[in-house]
């Protein structure tokens, strides 16, 4: 993405350049349906000392950028999966309770999507892109998590049942 476009609009262009350049933290959470939290927080010590839990949520943590967490064991297995941070954020907001029906549009690559499926919230995810559902229903399956998707352009597609709420991050927090 051109930042060309926003320099008009920020009082400090080189601070701004700076800021848009420096890699964000990684940030990853505990899936309560693989593994309880507590021993997934031991593990997230264990893998990489300098995670930071989040402050505003104790089940998530930062993570250098240089770190890695694809390649460990308990992401393989679907006991954490990481997002941005703002997405993360976005979709925690939605505050999901147990057998809530959420909407999810704009859904893949499905990080959101996961975790309001782990608040135990019964998704249906649409997203206009084919391969990029491909990629949230890999992401989903890791996580041992169900959600209805559905390939359709936000725009032109109807529900068929009413929502308790629905989540529209567009563009997503996290580009």
């Amino acid at each position: 993405m051109s930042l060309q476009r926003y320099l008009d609009v920020v009082d400090d262009a080189d601070a701004f350049l700076c800021a848009a350049e420096r890699p964000l933290p990684r940030v990853i959470w505990a899936n309560p349906l693989r593994q309880d939290p507590a021993k997934t927080a031991e593990e997230v010590r264990r893998l990489c000392p300098e995670a930071e839990p989040l402050a505003w949520r104790p089940d998530a943590w930062r993570l250098p950028p240089e770190v890695k967490p694809g390649r460990w064991v308990p992401w393989m297995y679907g006991r954490v999966h990481g997002q941005e941070e703002a997405s993360l954020l976005a979709a925690s907001l939605v505050d999901a309770q147990p057998g809530e029906r959420i909407l999810d549009l704009c859904a893949a690559p499905g990080g959101k999507t996961a975790q309001l499926a782990a608040a135990g919230a019964k998704v249906t995810a649409v997203d206009v892109s084919p391969a990029r559902m491909r990629r949230l229903e890999e992401n989903l399956g890791r996580l041992g998590l169900r959600a209805e998707t559905i390939v359709a352009d936000a725009l032109q597609w109807r529900p068929e049942q009413e929502f308790d709420a629905v989540l529209l991050d567009a563009p997503c927090s996290s580009t």
